[in-house]
């Protein structure tokens, strides 16, 4: 969306003068107030669209830092569950050894 005023284009605008016309002095004054409130306009948006980049930036940080961290769960989930195997093999064992020993015996 394009605006078709700013701050420059509103203080160089001249009305002419007409016979039954407004008086210069009170549109000289609304006019003043007006670009005032487009040169703050102009600094609020200018602030909220850096502060957009700076969220965006951070949002690409924190959603890279979700990223390795769901990666070191799965690498971790993985060594787990590798563990967890060789533990069940190893009660396996000992169970099967308690059984062959006892048999022995």
């Amino acid at each position: 969306m394009e605006l078709k005023l700013d701050a420059r284009k509103i203080l160089e605008n001249e009305f002419h003068v007409d016979f039954k016309g407004y008086r210069a002095i009170e549109v000289d004054e609304f006019l003043d107030v007006v670009i005032a409130d487009y040169q703050k306009f102009d600094e609020i948006i200018k602030t909220l669209n850096n502060k957009i980049n700076q969220l965006e930036l951070q949002n690409s940080s924190l959603k890279a830092q979700v990223m390795d961290l769901e990666n070191r769960q799965a690498l971790q989930n993985v060594g787990n569950e590798e563990n967890i195997t060789q533990v069940d093999i190893i009660k396996r064992l000992v169970k099967l050894e308690n059984e062959v020993y006892s048999k022995l015996r």
